[in-house]
């Protein structure tokens, strides 16, 4: 049986949620304007949003 440990495959931590942020950001930045770009500036605004409460709960 063979074991993958890319992070995709558990769940996902908070260094990974600001990697995939980051990620999609730019992905959408280079975008030539379809709903691809257009979904993937979605996930960077809910990410962020999930990334803000994370913070405001832990005061």
């Amino acid at each position: 049986m063979t074991i993958n440990n890319h992070p995709a495959n558990g769940p996902v931590s908070l260094d990974r949620l600001l990697q995939i942020r980051e990620t999609l950001s730019k992905a959408a930045a280079q975008s030539d304007g379809g709903n691809l770009g257009y979904a993937m500036a979605d996930a960077v605004k809910v990410i962020a949003g999930v990334l803000e409460s994370k913070n405001a709960g832990s005061e």
